[in-house]
Order: structure tokens, then sequence, then C-alpha cells
């Protein structure tokens, strides 16, 4: 994939705990060896940084142990762009922060040939942990009152989209108004 012209690598940080194994989640993306202790070592290796896009995605959990590692990197690697997903500001220069807003949302009536951008995700994401969850007509109306209910805003879908094997998007909008803290 390329974005704005340049190679682009994407790491999921899902598994990392710590600045070590944030590191190991690089290396094992670019192809580097995972005993790999040094970020600029890593990125090194995957060769033409000065024309590479980095997204380090699922961030949360590691901004404030990891945070300084990314702006050495950014320091070392002026030319590299990168891109974290995070809900919390690393607090590094340079940052420029992107706020992502709601997605649009559908009525109770819609259909599942049309369904609202805030429903495709949810069925994207649900889809994933149940391979044939589809929308339907019997519930399209369920799906887009929950993600009207958790305001389109696209972590709290995708969140609730990982409790699919559990809850049916009905049951997941009850749980959700009753204040259990599903999420």
């Amino acid at each position: 994939v390329s974005i704005e012209g340049r190679k682009t690598l994407f790491v999921s940080l899902l598994a990392a705990t710590d600045e070590r194994s944030f590191v190991a989640c690089v290396a094992r993306a670019v192809g580097a060896p995972t005993s790999a202790i040094d970020l600029v070592r890593v990125i090194d290796y995957a060769g033409h940084a000065d024309s590479q896009f980095l997204i380090l995605d699922n961030f949360e959990h590691l901004a404030e142990s990891c945070a300084e590692v990314v702006q050495s990197l950014v320091e070392a690697k002026p030319d590299l762009r990168v891109l974290v997903t995070t809900r919390r500001r690393l607090e590094i220069a340079p940052e420029t922060v992107y706020q992502v807003g709601p997605l649009p949302l559908g009525a109770e009536n819609s259909s599942p040939e049309t369904p609202s951008a805030a429903a495709t995700l949810f069925t994207r994401r649900a889809s994933r942990l149940r391979p044939f969850f589809r929308l339907t007509k019997k519930n399209i109306g369920e799906v887009e009152a929950l993600v009207r209910q958790l305001g389109g805003i696209p972590l709290a879908i995708e969140l609730a989209a990982e409790k699919i094997n559990v809850f049916t998007p009905s049951a997941l909008a009850s749980r959700l108004a009753g204040g259990t803290g599903l999420l």
C-alpha cells in the first residue's frame, strides 16, 4: 500500500505491553529480527525510511511508556511520516492531532442494502468474529438503533462489535441502556 507515494508499514500494537514488545511488533511488521531493541534500527532495516509512512495502530495503552520512543524515531528520521491511532495525545513534538468525529447514522427503517456508515462499520467488525453475521431485514433496525445509541463514535462501535459472540445487537443496546458499562 502506498500513501502520498510512500511505502506504508502498518503495525497493530494490540499485543504490545511495553517498550520492548512495542519494538518487537514493529520489527515483525518490517521483517526485522524481533531481538532488535532500537526502533530506529528496526526502521533502518526496512530500508528507505525517507519514503515510508508508518502507521502505529492501537497505541493508547502504550502512550505513556512509548511516546518518547516515537519522538526519538521522528527526530532521527525527519522524512519518515508516522500516524499513531490513539485516544490520547502523545504530547511530543511535532504532533498534529486529528479528531475523528462520529459516523453518519441511519434511520431504524433503513434497509440492509443501504445501511448507514455506522451500521456498516459495526457489521464489518462483527463479521470478523462471526463470519456469517450480515445485515438483514430482521436485524438492520437493531443495528441502526445500537449505533445511534453509541452516537456513531467509531471506537464505541468497534468495542460493541467485539461483543457479538455473546450478545445480539438488540441485547447490546439493552445492556447499554441499562447502564451496565458493557463496553
